[in-house]
């Protein structure tokens, strides 16, 4: 099936998708997330949290950081307040899409890697690396805002642009991996993969077993803007893509960069 959709999430409007705590989505290990995303402003936005940024629930979460033009990775280990965070230096351009992914070796921060469109950033900045394991917690698993059911801070950081193709794996990927995968829909059955959300017209988790389907809040839409059209296949290789297709042609096209009739 071809890559046909993806979720449109304005800032403005308090646009995100969620689901409570699951067993799967609680990682306590190697994570590597990764997603395509197309920035309609220069704004801080989560791409996905799970209670990252908590010292007091521990967690995890992957956003841009626009304050300080990065890439950032978080997780806490507890209550103790331990934590560790990595960052790459990116300055995007609004109205294209890129691949994003962070692969995280929990225990070894000079391990850990930040790959924009199948290009590794090299060895991240870290401002600390006492966390040497994710802690599990109840908190909600979200894909464009941080803490939404917060009664303390409240929510932040709510994402202003298209999501695309988001994948949650419980293991280290390799470049070559994610390289030959970025651009082609997954079969869903793929060895680690805890979570997969395509956005094709529906919150549904796409992976086999297909336990964390979200629930959207603020009323976002779909969009026929979309990073790529490939046919499913986790084996073949890929080439990158940063550009944006242009309709809902399952083709991809290289130099659209404008948003659909339906995204705002």
């Amino acid at each position: 099936m071809a890559n046909t959709k993806s979720l449109n999430l304005e800032a403005g409007s308090t646009q995100y998708a969620y689901i409570a705590d699951t067993a799967s989505l609680s990682i306590t290990g190697d994570i590597t997330c990764e997603a395509w995303i197309k920035l309609e402003s220069d704004v801080s936005g989560v791409i996905v949290n799970k209670g990252g940024s908590n010292a007091a629930t521990g967690g995890y979460m992957f956003q841009y950081n626009a304050t300080n033009s990065r890439l950032d990775f978080i997780w806490y280990s507890g209550g103790d307040g331990e934590y560790s965070r990595v960052y790459s230096a990116w300055t995007p351009v609004l109205g294209q899409w890129y691949h994003v992914v962070a692969v995280v070796d929990v225990d070894a921060v000079a391990n850990c890697i930040f790959y924009i469109d199948g290009v590794s950033q090299g060895v991240p900045t870290s401002d600390s690396s006492t966390a040497a394991s994710i802690q599990d917690n109840a908190a909600r698993f979200e894909i464009g805002v941080h803490d939404s059911a917060s009664v303390d801070d409240g929510p932040s950081d709510y994402f202003d642009g298209l999501i695309d193709e988001v994948r949650i794996w419980s293991d280290v990927r390799t470049v070559t991996e994610i390289d030959n995968n970025k651009s082609l829909e997954l079969d869903g059955d793929e060895t680690n993969l805890v979570a997969y959300y395509k956005f094709n017209d529906n919150y549904e988790d796409s992976q086999t077993a297909g336990n964390n389907d979200l629930t959207a809040s603020g009323s976002p839409i779909f969009s026929t803007d979309i990073p790529f059209g490939s046919t499913s296949s986790s084996t073949s290789s890929s080439t990158s893509s940063s550009t944006s297709s242009s309709t809902s042609s399952s083709t991809s096209s290289s130099s659209s960069n404008t948003s659909s009739s339906t995204s705002s």
